[in-house]
């Protein structure tokens, strides 16, 4: 019973790694990533692989007695609602390992079922911004900034996964399940990493620092004729190696720069003699040039130039899928491999709304006249 991002990423790479994963979603129009605007349906078929979707209507006796006979059925519940509303529905954990004692409950929240937050809604961006993480995105001069991508959502969806198959392997000693409580404000902090404890340990705020990186130099983006490139130069030998093939030898023996110590302490000037270089090649060729004395660089792609990488192609990792009205596309899978996963032939496309919901009501036993009788009453 998830939706948006958290939830189902979550539900998605477990279906990934063989679960049959059933969506429960409400019929009145379903997971609101069906129809996001903008975005359409891309956030949904990302996100919802390899899915039955079944529509329940969980307010109604019938559709609560329906979404009960497939918990007793069932390894793992996943929801990611505010916390309480599955109680309400008497769904929560205590009411569900009544009836299935060995069931693994995980709830996704913004602030988790222990916090004085408990009961605030939370979207990704806003515990980016409570975590710190915007304070140490972008540039100096300018205002904190997202990441853009869904990264507290995508995070906490993992980390969901890393519980449940913890809770998993435990049950295989104890036979009994648990509850996995994950938060994404947890989440979002988790990814701030080191910068907490830097700023623990000297007493100092940590600021944006655009593309650079404070413990070396240089590290980060430089244009070029034609685009941009990462360039990091870690260490000396990776520094004289770039200055040759910029034809700057001068810095190699210039004081400033001989040392990564003090080319972080000068980074804003070598900066700018590294980038007026760079200006004057086109992006492949110096990408090129680089690998061939193996200084660690890359462009900076665009998405659509991802979407279409061979080496993640050759990996498993882009697949062809499809949804309804939009023919074939390409999407992102995740990144497990092993000879199992990469041996596995399922790419089954996100579903419609209540694609399965007569398949998976006949394997609990209903007739086709018990399901037409439950439409008819707007339970399914």
């Amino acid at each position: 019973m998830t939706h948006q991002i958290a939830g189902p990423w979550s539900t998605e790479l477990l279906a990934d790694l063989g679960a049959d994963v059933i969506k429960v979603e409400n019929p009145n129009g379903g997971d609101p990533a069906r129809k996001y605007p903008y975005f359409g349906p891309a956030v949904f078929v990302t996100e919802n692989r390899n899915k039955k979707s079944i529509t329940l209507n969980l307010k109604s006796q019938k559709g609560r007695a329906i979404a009960l006979e497939l918990v007793s059925r069932c390894d793992i519940f996943v929801e990611n609602f505010t916390p309480g509303l599955m109680e309400k529905l008497r769904l929560g954990y205590s009411d569900l390992r009544e009836i299935n004692p060995r069931l693994i409950y995980c709830s996704i929240s913004g602030f988790g079922k222990v916090s004085p937050n408990r009961d605030r809604p939370a979207w990704d961006a806003a515990l980016q911004a409570m975590s710190g993480l915007m304070t140490i995105t972008g540039e100096p001069e300018r205002p904190p900034m997202r990441v853009g991508t869904s990264i507290v959502d995508l995070t906490a969806g993992t980390y969901a996964v890393c519980g449940i198959l913890l809770a998993l392997l435990e049950r295989e000693k104890s036979g009994l399940g648990r509850l996995v409580d994950i938060s994404l404000f947890d989440s979002a902090a988790s990814l701030v990493n080191y910068w907490g404890a830097h700023a623990s340990i000297t007493h100092t705020v940590p600021t944006r620092m655009g593309n650079t990186w404070p413990a070396l130099a240089p590290y980060q983006v430089f244009q070029t004729k034609d685009g941009f490139v990462f360039i990091g130069a870690s260490n000396d030998d990776f520094w004289k190696k770039l200055c040759e093939v910029l034809e700057l030898n001068s810095l190699i023996v210039d004081s400033r720069f001989s040392t990564n110590e003090r080319r972080v302490k000068n980074m804003a000037i070598l900066a700018q003699l590294v980038d007026e270089t760079t200006r004057k090649w086109e992006n492949e060729k110096l990408i090129a040039e680089l690998h061939r004395v193996e200084v660690p660089c890359a462009p900076v792609n665009t998405v659509d130039k991802m979407i279409n990488d061979e080496s993640l192609a050759h990996r498993g990792f882009l697949v062809t899928t499809s949804y309804e009205g939009l023919g074939e596309f390409k999407v992102t899978s995740n990144p497990l491999r092993s000879a199992n996963l990469a041996d596995k032939d399922s790419n089954a496309p996100a579903p419609s709304l209540g694609q399965h919901t007569d398949v998976v009501l006949k394997e609990l036993g209903y007739s086709e006249s018990d399901i037409s009788n439950l439409r008819n009453e707007g339970v399914v």
